[in-house]
């Protein structure tokens, strides 16, 4: 990974700038002023005289706090518990206010939350476990000032480098996602993730089953536009933060869980011993469906809060 973080500063900040996104409040959001330690993390490399932003995505489940083994009943009388969620977020592009776009070099982040319960089936007799992980945020520097009013990014890994497994971009690395958590298939980089438990009453008789979903593919690759409610000044005294929510509940829309053919795998593609106790898959065998996943995906994301933070 290019992209290391030093920690910079610790200290007493004050947040100077606080406001909230809400479609579903009219009273109105005051300015907060509060006092803390925050942690300052910048690139390697980092230049003083430019900004810091921050992205943070917060993964929910209708509205509720997604955590991983814990069971979630909707009003449809499904039960999902979830043991992983990975996605790639890439090319990110900050829309100024003058209507110019900064381009994030070598952006490509992997966001994920997963459990440590997987194995690697490798072509030999081995198995490596995958350790537990948490990633929801990503810190990135050398932001030119000014006002910014958007932000914008891929959701999986763009054609360009898709096709080409020997480039190193970013967290972009297919010798180690390939041994420590089979993150690619033998034609794409899987764009995303998401596993776990679906529990249904079936003629008044329950049922549980365990869940598999991957898309990839340069078809699926999506781009996600999120415009702000305020403006964000960067500035080399502060630090900016945007955090958006990401709702997996909209992940399954039009997707029949239990009418989803048994056990489909193609080999080559998907190679973890895992996936065989999952008997509903959505991956490169079936391509419509996984076209639905990656246009649900697309629409989990919003802007829940901005603030900036001042050195």
């Amino acid at each position: 990974m290019k992209n290391l973080f030093r920690k910079a500063v610790v200290g007493l900040l004050a947040l100077t700038g606080m406001f909230s996104v809400s479609s579903c409040s009219k009273d109105e959001v005051k300015p907060e002023v509060i006092t803390k330690e925050i942690p300052v993390y910048v690139e390697k490399g980092f230049d003083p005289k430019l900004g810091v932003i921050t992205l943070n995505f917060n993964h929910f489940f209708e509205g509720k706090a997604l955590e991983l083994k814990k069971e979630y009943k909707t009003a449809k009388g499904e039960t999902f518990t979830f043991d992983q969620i990975r996605y790639w977020v890439s090319n990110v592009e900050l829309l100024r206010k003058d209507g110019s776009v900064y381009k994030v070099p070598d952006s490509y982040y992997l966001v994920e939350d997963m459990s440590s319960e997987f194995m690697l089936g490798l072509p030999r007799t081995d198995t490596v476990r995958v350790p537990a992980n948490k990633r929801e945020k990503v810190i990135i520097g050398n932001i030119p000032v000014g006002d910014y009013v958007g932000v914008r990014f891929g959701l999986g890994v763009d054609e360009a480098t898709n096709k080409d497994f020997s480039l190193t971009k970013g967290e972009l690395d297919i010798n180690r996602m390939f041994l420590t958590s089979s993150w690619v298939w033998k034609t794409s980089y899987i764009f995303t993730r998401t596993s776990g438990n679906y529990k249904v009453d079936i003629a008044g008789v329950p049922s549980s089953i365990g869940f598999y979903f991957e898309s990839g593919g340069n078809t699926n690759y999506r781009t996600i536009s999120q415009n702000f409610a305020q403006d964000i000044r960067i500035a080399p005294e502060r630090d900016s933060e945007v955090t958006m929510n990401v709702e997996l509940q909209r992940l399954f829309d039009g997707i029949n869980i239990m009418g989803l053919p048994q056990n489909q795998v193609l080999p080559g593609w998907s190679i973890h011993n895992y996936n065989a106790s999952r008997t509903k898959t959505i991956n490169a065998v079936n391509a419509p469906q996984m076209t639905v996943l990656a246009d649900n995906a697309s629409k989990m994301f919003s802007i829940a809060r901005l603030r900036n933070v001042n050195r």
